[in-house]
């Protein structure tokens, strides 16, 4: 009904606008965009333990839930610390974990303390239809993200260039070891996804293109 009596849908990602289509003909495709005067980069210092992270709500957990034997078998092996925002509490066998609320306020400087970011999702209706947030966060600090193929991750993230993509449990494994055991690595791969942001989906590109619908 909200597509039908729109004068204009403007839809966050192709699958989205696939289903407005059915409804209205006046439908544009704006992805979701980073505010990069926000999202600035900083020099990371040097340090110990790498932190891997994972940012978003009680309700999206199970989804990180999805790698918990990736990330257990990988500290067996890897020193690492796993940041996750957006839970007071989380527990990993073998894994040094540091959980935490979501803060609008301290948001962009909890996803800072991170050095590699994660974005699993189940391949299901729900989630193609989700519009990349966490990995563009990632990406606009700088972090380089590994995430699942679904929906709009395909197009956002090129493994190997601006990224990684992952997955089987051997994948998220070999692309998070491949990561932690190289500083460079993350910062070239991070650099790479800054201006991916910059030049694809952040709002000074977009304001304009929303202003004239």
């Amino acid at each position: 009904t909200a597509c039908r009596n729109s004068a204009h849908v403007m839809a966050g990602n192709a699958y989205l606008a696939g289903f407005a289509q059915q409804y209205n003909r006046k439908v544009t495709i704006v992805p979701t965009t980073i505010d990069i005067a926000k999202y600035t980069l900083r020099k990371k210092t040097q340090i110990e333990v790498p932190v891997i992270g994972w940012t978003g709500s009680f309700s999206t957990v199970p989804y990180l839930d999805t790698i918990r034997g990736a990330l257990i078998r990988l500290a067996r092996s890897r020193r690492f610390r796993l940041r996750v925002v957006g839970t007071p509490e989380y527990r990993l066998e073998g894994v040094d974990v540091q959980a935490s609320a979501w803060r609008a306020d301290t948001e962009v400087g909890d996803l800072r303390a991170i050095d590699i970011g994660l974005m699993p999702l189940p391949d299901d209706a729900w989630s193609r239809g989700k519009c990349g947030l966490k990995a563009l966060q990632y990406m606009g600090l700088g972090i380089p993200a590994v995430v699942s193929p679904v929906g709009v991750n395909s197009s956002i993230v090129k493994d190997g260039e601006n990224g990684y993509i992952a997955t089987t449990e051997d994948e998220w494994v070999a692309k998070l070891d491949l990561l932690l055991s190289s500083p460079e690595l993350r910062q070239k791969i991070g650099a790479v996804g800054r201006l991916t942001v910059e030049q694809e989906y952040s709002a000074q590109v977009h304001a304009p293109r929303i202003f004239n619908i």
